[in-house]
C-alpha cells in the first residue's frame, strides 16, 4: 500500500528494532499496578528519567528536568490526554498573568483540519472552541493572517484568546499549519 508522506494515521508502535525492545522491556517489567504514581514508585522513577532524557534531547533548559525540582514532563496516554493537559496549562498560566481576566470568555483556536482532541479539550474545561475555516489553496493549512483576525474580532467582543491547537499532519488531509506565521503572531500579540 502506498501513502501520501504527509499521511499520519499510522501508528508504527511496535515496526522497529527500538520500538520491539522498549515494549518488551515495558512489558517485562510489570509494573502492576500501574495506574498512579503512588502505586508503582519504579515506573514512577523509571517516567522521570525518561522524561529528562527527552528533554535533553530535544536541547531543553535543564529547568524542564524532572532532576532540575522546578520542570519535569510525563508521559501521557494519547494526543487527546496531552492536548488536554497543554490545555490546562494555558489557561492556569493565562489566569495566573490576567488575574482580571473571565475563565467564561477565555477561547481556544482549532481549524477545520484540527482533530477532534481540539474540541474536547475546550468541552472538558468549558471553554469557548472557536473553529477557524482553512482554504484548499493554502493546503488546508492556517495563515497567520486568519488566526491574526479571529484574535483582533474576539478581544474586540471582550473575549480572551489564550490559546492555538496547531495541526502539523491531521489525519483527515495531511494539512500543516503555517507555524511560524503563527508563532510570530503569538508573540506579538498584546493581551492588554
Amino acid at each position: 500500500m502506498s501513502l501520501h508522506p504527509r499521511f499520519f494515521a499510522y501508528f508504527p508502535t511496535a515496526s522497529t528494532f527500538e520500538a520491539i525492545l522498549g515494549d518488551l522491556y515495558a512489558n517485562g517489567i510489570g509494573p502492576n499496578p500501574g495506574f498512579n504514581w503512588s502505586a508503582s514508585p519504579a515506573c514512577t522513577e523509571l517516567e522521570a528519567v525518561v522524561m529528562d532524557w527527552a528533554a535533553e534531547m530535544l536541547g531543553l533548559d535543564a529547568a524542564f528536568y524532572n532532576s532540575s525540582g522546578t520542570g519535569g514532563g510525563v508521559i501521557q496516554t494519547t494526543a487527546s490526554d496531552s492536548s488536554l493537559v497543554a490545555t490546562v496549562a494555558a489557561r492556569s498560566r493565562f489566569v495566573r498573568n490576567h488575574p482580571d481576566a473571565s475563565v467564561d470568555k477565555l477561547v481556544l483556536y482549532t481549524t477545520t483540519q484540527t482533530h477532534s482532541l481540539g474540541k474536547k479539550a475546550g468541552m472538558v474545561l468549558g471553554v469557548m472552541v472557536r473553529v477557524l475555516e482553512v482554504r484548499a489553496e493554502d493546503n488546508y493549512a492556517l495563515r497567520g493572517t486568519t488566526l491574526k483576525q479571529a484574535m483582533e474580532e474576539d478581544a474586540n467582543a471582550g473575549l480572551s484568546p489564550f490559546i492555538l491547537i496547531a495541526t502539523v499532519g491531521t489525519t483527515s488531509s495531511g494539512a500543516i499549519d503555517h507555524l511560524e506565521e503563527l508563532g510570530d503572531i503569538g508573540e506579538s500579540w498584546n493581551y492588554e
